[in-house]
């Protein structure tokens, strides 16, 4: 669905937690319609935590939704002459963890979180003129903003704090933003704009209707991994355990940093980490009824079917393992093969896959890829 423009290594060597990167028409398949946006209107309830306006602070849901009742189910919707009018006063609609909702934004997130290899989510952005949602501030985690419809102005600032920790949040900085901007552009349907967490931004509407997708990527960093460490190791160090009153001697404090230093500093410790949590992220493909319930689903799979990995890969000497929803899979033979391919690129149709592993029989190969897709390992999208 996205064109980079880079590979995965060029842009965790150039740009993550770097500076920021613009790229024009990424969004490769079907833009997203008016018509589609209706739909998600339709079906999403304007709970408290989910859907959202902004003017000035956020407004109250009883200014735009009411509770109906149908056949005896009580449902809120929005109140839409009132819904109207908010937006045409400057108000902008926030909708959170919209990948819940919609399998284009699943889509969306899924595609980033391959890129970077990082856990995803995001939250899209409707309006019409006003002054934007939240002002001038920066962001705790990286985000990938892909304007989907209209256009959007962004202008980008310098850092003042230099990757924010969740809790450094722009509203809690001594320093205000930079008075000059080091980027100012306008986002077209389907340009991508990734910015590292603590970029100062503030995203200005213009006179017409305007939906973007913000995409959040959320990185571990030194501290989660030495809490961790200490986690694991600490509980079974005896002076790592012991009472710590004031006037203490600080011996054993002493002594169990060290401890701890040196085997959080071993590289496989390091990769246990990223194990752990490879396993217990979620990862989510689309649901396809019709292949997955098919007697003969692999008859349903043509040559121009796209084939992505989204588990995470792990190896330890010569054993390959997929991590992913709770799960650590052990793989070899072709399915070995097909992850060693996929693991170097975003996605490839199954054409290119058969061209590249001529050596597996169709049949075999279709059956492999079924089998991971069923594990939520790999996704396959039929055109």
């Amino acid at each position: 669905m996205l064109d980079f423009g880079l590979t995965t290594e060029d842009f965790l060597r150039q740009h993550f937690d770097r500076r920021p990167m613009l790229r024009r028409a990424a969004l490769r398949s079907q833009g997203f319609s008016w018509r589609d946006l209706d739909e998600l209107l339709h079906h999403i309830e304007p709970t408290e935590a989910g859907f959202q306006l902004f003017r000035n602070g956020l407004v109250p849901q009883s200014q735009y939704t009411h509770d109906s009742t149908t056949m005896g189910l009580q449902r809120r919707r929005l109140h839409k002459r009132r819904f109207w009018a908010l937006l045409h006063s400057g108000a902008s609609v926030v909708l959170n963890r919209l990948e819940h909702q919609s399998g284009a934004m699943q889509r969306l997130c899924s595609e980033v979180a391959r890129f970077c290899s990082l856990p995803t989510s995001g939250n899209a952005y409707l309006s019409i003129g006003g002054d934007g949602s939240f002002g001038r501030h920066w962001d705790t985690h990286d985000v990938f903003a892909v304007q989907l419809i209209g256009f959007k102005r962004w202008r980008v600032f310098e850092p003042t704090q230099v990757l924010p920790l969740a809790e450094q949040t722009s509203q809690r900085s001594p320093l205000p933003c930079p008075a000059q901007p080091v980027m100012d552009v306008m986002l077209q349907a389907g340009d991508l704009l990734y910015l590292p967490r603590g970029w100062w931004h503030e995203v200005l509407p213009g006179d017409q209707p305007s939906f973007h997708f913000s995409i959040g990527s959320y990185a571990p960093t030194v501290q989660d991994y030495i809490v961790w460490a200490s986690q694991q190791l600490l509980p079974g160090y005896a002076g790592a355990r012991r009472s710590l009153l004031p006037g203490s001697s600080l011996e054993d404090v002493a002594a169990s940093l060290q401890a701890l230093q040196s085997q959080a500093t071993k590289p496989e410790w390091l990769a246990r980490f990223h194990a752990e949590r490879g396993e217990r992220e979620n990862r989510c493909t689309d649901f396809d009824t019709e292949l997955f319930l098919a007697r003969d689903a692999a008859s349903l799979l043509n040559a121009s079917a796209r084939i992505a990995l989204i588990a995470g890969v792990q190896t330890t000497g010569d054993r390959l393992e997929l991590l992913g929803n709770g799960s650590k899979l052990r793989i070899d033979g072709i399915a070995r093969a097909i992850v060693m391919l996929l693991s170097n690129r975003s996605s490839c149709s199954l054409q290119e896959l058969g061209e590249q592993l001529p050596q597996v029989p169709t049949g075999a190969l279709h059956s492999v890829l079924l089998e991971l897709a069923t594990h939520e390992l790999i996704s396959i999208e039929r055109s």
